[in-house]
């Protein structure tokens, strides 16, 4: 009996693909949001048996030839290299399509119908994350043939086969950076630990910060400087540390059965940056100031360092997200197959994927990293948010007033503008301008407060725990205090003597020149307060914030900030109008048409090489009053100039001196000095006037305008200022300021009188009258309120005026004309009781003689003070005598203040100056200041340069 037999039409397929038992398909991977190109399974693919297919696909249409068939496929089956034996269609993950089927050689002749046939299948395309290990599993059905001598017949049924292969790739590719965050600035681990926190959704990789800091101080931010250190190198000190290494390696499959063509294999990396490389150019702000944020864009930037020009950061080392390179644009090549590339962060993100891709002949395998762009920020306040922006009142590396410091410099296309402008000029210019402390050390007191400046340290929340945090101090020291003030109002600390004592009970460090200190800091925004150790001459420095990783003893610079510390005397002038009352002067007008001749001082000359800053700006000129020494008026306009700083003044501050302080000599024969009599000093504050005046039109002309110039005196300072003001209305030229302050003015109240008769009638009056004619010989009487000529006319705005019932070196000027105008005589035993108050007709003159400020009806030693309406009698005292215009609301203001509501202490005459500032505040702020008013009308002119 002949024996017939049965064959599967599978057979001769399945010695090509490899005949596998089914098994179950694993779970799909899931495809990262970076990887979003569409299916490709144009490549090499092996089954178990060591036969190699070569598929490629174009469109949706799949087709594949063995590329290399083993002996025994060739033997049995007759299959070559190339023969098609797969058409398919694919569809999202399936692929659907048919197989060439064949018999063995030794049975195709009797069966010439089956021996070349087409059978359905399907397989399921099964990525693995990094491409190398791709699948195509699936199965198809073929139906039984018998094959015997007399030829083949089908039988019923078919068979189930299943059918696997898996991508064959000539190169793994390994993408390796710091993941686990335990190596600093350094080459990654590349160890297991590494590996598996990598890519993992929900970590935040690499930890990078933001290289916004100006690590060579050219005042260009790294980010924008096209010239850096060369990037990580391990051998050399200095290298620019704000960059990250990143290997990228590729790792030859032993299984791999060709030779590589590197002609065919390229190199392309997706990550979050921009699509051409960084220009490094800057849009200037002014002639000290460039705004780099246009380059502060991406969050990230990839370089190369296989060098194809002079210097990493040219752009042809910029590695363009998603641009196909080249092997050898790389450098590898047979034994070189390594490429590190530098990572630099410019702006924040959050585990932001970077991906690389090696594709050779159609096949792409990959590798992905994760790494978070972190931007810690070291802040002083250098700039105003809106004067970068078509606001002209504070120019770049100008303090604004509240002292806002901005956390970012994240760009103009990605920030709001109000928001980064400390960040973007901060490394420019001089930085932020300062005064060193003039304490010894680090210890504060209450008057020492306004030495200290505002400090920021923002730290990103995502941060992990043990990072560590320094600041580092180049070209200047300082002392850090933690702040006590709140963000929202950082001059809190000088605003109540309770948080003042909170502030000076603060310990923080001291960080000296070239000294790196550990801080204490913690996720957020850390405040804090900075006072400059006092040095030779004007100091420019930076401080340089720094962190250590966890595990890292080596701290990297994050960010820095340039300052300028210098003496706050260098920050103000100076305008002397002491010597000698050397300059003659003809015409100076006094009541009426009249006029005298008088010896004047002469006008202080304009400091050499003082312009005003860089354009016309605001300008207050303050005066002293009576009994200051040059020396004695130089501390106090400092302390005035510090307090007008924390108020808002952000123009330049002028301190006139003029000579109050002129002593008396004892006629003993002894000579030695006794402090200064009052008298002479008024002389010399008429004799001064004309010298402010001529000032003030200098400062007004460099100032651009009276609008932009303020006059504050204090005490005797009152009377050079009103008579400047008045002889400035008698002479012309326009407005000469715009608004004066008067503080405790040691000036006669009846002077600002409308001019009239005074009449005593009153209860307690010996009755006389005085007319207009006789006031202008024997009184003060209305001298800056004369009919038709109000001094107000020199000003173009206000006048404001603080005052003090009660204030004790009032009392005493009026001692002083009870003395000299009532009781010398007899003190002296040269002349009989005077009683001028009283008996005014004694020093009117025949014929009339009007008041001057000097000749036979000089003002300083012979006019008396008039006698208050209901006073007059000659058993007078010194309380019967009219006060001085501070005792009381000024006539002629356009606001009076009552200094005790300000916090002046009873009987106080200096309290702005000699209180420490918390406790004085107030009386600045709603004297002075904004007092719950806009900026615009703030009662200085604050805020302005």
């Amino acid at each position: 009996m002949t024996r017939s037999r049965r064959y599967r039409v599978v057979l001769g397929i399945s010695g090509c693909l490899g005949l596998l038992s089914a098994a179950p398909l694993s779970a799909q991977v899931v495809v990262e949001p970076d990887r979003q190109d569409p299916l490709n399974l144009t490549g090499y693919w092996a089954d178990a048996g060591g036969r190699i297919q070569r598929m490629a696909q174009d469109g949706a249409a799949l087709t594949g030839a063995l590329e290399r068939p083993t002996a025994q496929d060739q033997q049995v089956f007759g299959y070559q290299a190339h023969d098609v034996v797969v058409r398919g269609t694919l569809a999202d993950h399936r692929v659907t399509g048919q197989i060439n089927l064949r018999l063995p050689l030794a049975e195709q002749g009797r069966c010439p119908e089956y021996a070349q046939r087409w059978a359905p299948f399907s397989l399921t395309f099964i990525p693995s994350e990094d491409g190398d290990q791709d699948r195509l599993t699936g199965s198809f059905q073929v139906g039984r043939v018998e094959v015997d001598r007399d030829g083949c017949r089908p039988l019923p049924g078919a068979d189930t086969i299943s059918w696997e292969m898996t991508r064959l790739v000539p190169f793994r590719l390994d993408l390796d950076i710091d993941s686990d965050n335990n190596n600093g600035q350094g080459r990654p681990g590349r160890d297991d630990a590494e590996d598996q926190v990598e890519a993992t959704a929900g970590q935040p990789g690499k930890f990078v910060f933001s290289n916004h800091n100006d690590d060579d101080e050219n005042g260009v931010p790294d980010y924008a400087d096209a010239r850096l250190p060369e990037p990580y190198r391990a051998d050399v000190a200095g290298h620019e540390q704000s960059v990250i290494p990143l290997i990228v390696e590729l790792r030859p499959n032993p299984d791999w059965p060709f030779p590589i063509d590197w002609s065919k294999l390229g190199i392309r990396v997706i990550y979050p940056g921009l699509d051409h490389p960084p220009s490094f150019t800057g849009r200037p702000l002014s002639a000290d100031f460039v705004d780099y944020t246009g380059d502060k864009v991406g969050p990230m930037r990839l370089w190369r360092t296989r060098l194809v020009a002079r210097h990493w950061r040219e752009p042809a080392n910029y590695v363009v997200p998603r641009h196909g390179y080249g092997a050898r644009e790389w450098g590898l090549r047979d034994g070189a197959l390594e490429a590190l590339l530098i990572l630099e962060g410019t702006t924040p993100v959050r585990a932001g994927m970077i991906q690389a891709e090696l594709a050779y002949d159609g096949t792409i395998v990959r590798d992905r990293v994760q790494a978070s762009i972190v931007e810690p920020n070291l802040g002083v306040n250098n700039s105003n948010p809106g004067a970068l922006h078509g606001d002209p009142r504070l120019p770049p590396g100008v303090p604004d007033v509240e002292f806002r410091i901005d956390e970012n410099d994240q760009g103009q296309r990605v920030m709001d503008d109000r928001q980064r402008d400390d960040e973007m000029v901060e490394d420019q210019g001089a930085g932020f301008r300062f005064w060193w402390n003039e304490a010894e050390g680090p210890d504060v007191a209450l008057d020492d407060l306004t030495d200290l400046a505002p400090l920021v340290v923002d730290v990103p929340d995502d941060l992990p725990v043990g990072f560590r945090w320094f600041l580092r101090a180049r070209g200047c020291s300082i002392y850090l205090y933690p702040a006590v003030s709140p963000s929202v109002n950082r001059r809190a600390f000088l605003q109540t003597e309770e948080l003042a004592r909170e502030q000076i009970a603060q310990h923080g460090w001291t960080v000296r020149d070239g000294a790196t200190q550990e801080i204490t800091v913690r996720p957020g925004r850390n405040e804090f307060l900075f006072a400059g150790l006092r040095s030779a001459s004007s100091t420019r420095g930076a401080l340089i914030l720094l962190a250590a990783a966890p595990g890292s003893e080596a701290p990297v610079p994050v960010d820095s900030a340039r300052l300028t510390l210098q003496g706050s005397r260098t920050l103000w002038w100076l305008a002397s109008a002491r010597g000698a009352p050397s300059v003659s002067m003809g015409s100076y007008p006094v009541d009426g048409t009249g006029t005298v001749t008088i010896q004047r001082y002469p006008t202080p000359a304009w400091p050499a090489g003082r312009e005003g800053g860089r354009r016309p700006g605001t300008y207050v000129v303050m005066l002293h009053g009576f009994n200051v020494t040059e020396r004695e008026a130089v501390t106090s306009f400092d302390r005035v100039y510090k307090r007008l700083y924390w108020l808002g003044l952000r123009g330049l501050f002028i301190g006139f001196t003029w000579h109050s302080d002129e002593t008396w000599r004892l006629h003993t024969g002894l000579w030695e000095s006794v402090p200064a009599r009052f008298d002479p000093n008024v002389e010399n504050a008429f004799q001064t006037a004309p010298a402010l005046r001529d000032f003030l039109i200098q400062v007004r002309d460099r100032a651009g305008g009276a609008e932009h110039v303020d006059l504050m005196a204090h005490s005797l300072g009152n009377l050079v200022m009103w008579e400047a003001l008045r002889l400035h209305e008698r002479l012309g030229r326009g407005p000469l300021a715009r608004s004066i302050f008067m503080i405790e003015p040691a000036v006669w109240s009846e002077a600002f009188d409308p001019e009239a008769g005074v009449g005593y009638n009153g209860s307690g009056d010996d009755r006389a009258f005085y007319s207009t004619n006789q006031l202008r010989q024997q009184s003060w009487a209305f001298w800056f309120n004369q009919a038709g000529h109000d001094p107000r006319a020199a000003l173009a705005g206000f006048v404001y005026h603080s005052y003090l019932p009660g204030d004790s070196a009032l009392w005493a000027m009026r001692l002083n004309d009870f003395i000299w105008r009532k009781w010398s005589g007899a003190v002296s035993g040269l002349r009989p009781q005077r009683l001028w108050h009283y008996y005014r007709d004694r020093l009117e003159r025949r014929p009339p003689v009007n008041r001057a400020p000097v000749g036979d009806n000089r003002f300083y030693d012979r006019i008396p003070a008039l006698l208050q309406i209901g006073h007059r009698t000659t058993d007078y005292g010194v309380a019967d005598l009219s006060p001085a215009a501070g005792e009381l609301p000024h006539p002629m203001a356009f606001a009076n203040y009552r200094a005790s509501q300000g916090g002046w202490t009873a009987g106080a005459h200096s309290d702005f100056k000699d209180l420490e500032f918390p406790r004085i505040w107030r009386w600045w702020d709603e004297f002075l200041g904004y007092a719950g008013r806009t900026r615009r009308t703030a009662r200085l002119l604050l805020g302005e340069e």
